[in-house]
């Protein structure tokens, strides 16, 4: 693999992620460490645990999360109080129910962030909704196809297998050709 991939345009570019968790069939928790993943960065090749270079997610329809019956008698909430034996104690269908599911999504995706300064930060690149009214729908189409740098870049790459193409259908002499190139 090239060591020139990781200092591209493109891998430096903050894109917008959609989950939509009626169509993903994954339990609450490989969705959340998904996400977690995306708003991390790691699924590029600059990824490196103390530089912010995540991208944004947007997780969609999470009225349609399934849990199970354990996990809604068994999962509990805990919240200490200042006074010796006061712990608040509340479960996963009372909070369902008082504060909806997308809260049980994000609590789960915040609670997976590695416990840094950049916790916050990638945080606040989590955006949940119940339903499927969002305001971002024209920050996820603008990624693939009206971003300036993107468009330059694939412009750029087509130009050079156009040029590859045509010397090996010509002259094959394709490692003179790669020497001229200034990739």
């Amino acid at each position: 693999m090239s060591q020139r991939l990781g200092f591209t345009n493109l891998a430096n570019q903050r894109v917008w992620h959609l989950i939509d968790c009626m169509k993903d069939t994954r339990s609450v928790g490989r969705i959340a460490q998904d996400a977690v993943n995306r708003a991390m960065g790691k699924n590029k090749p600059t990824y490196y645990p103390t530089v912010d270079s995540g991208d944004y997610v947007v997780i969609i329809n999470c009225n349609n999360l399934e849990f199970t019956n354990a996990q809604l008698r068994g999962k509990f909430f805990y919240r200490p109080s200042t006074f010796p034996g006061n712990l608040k104690k509340t479960s996963l269908k009372e909070k369902l129910f008082e504060k909806g599911p997308k809260w049980v999504m994000y609590r789960s995706i915040y609670r997976m962030f590695p416990k840094n300064k950049l916790k916050h930060v990638r945080a606040k690149r989590i955006f949940c909704f119940d339903g499927d009214e969002y305001p971002y729908k024209d920050n996820i189409i603008a990624f693939a196809k009206e971003q300036g740098i993107v468009e330059e870049e694939k412009k750029k790459c087509e130009e050079i297998t156009a040029k590859i193409i045509e010397s090996r259908k010509k002259y094959n002499k394709i490692p003179e050709l790669m020497k001229n190139l200034k990739l």
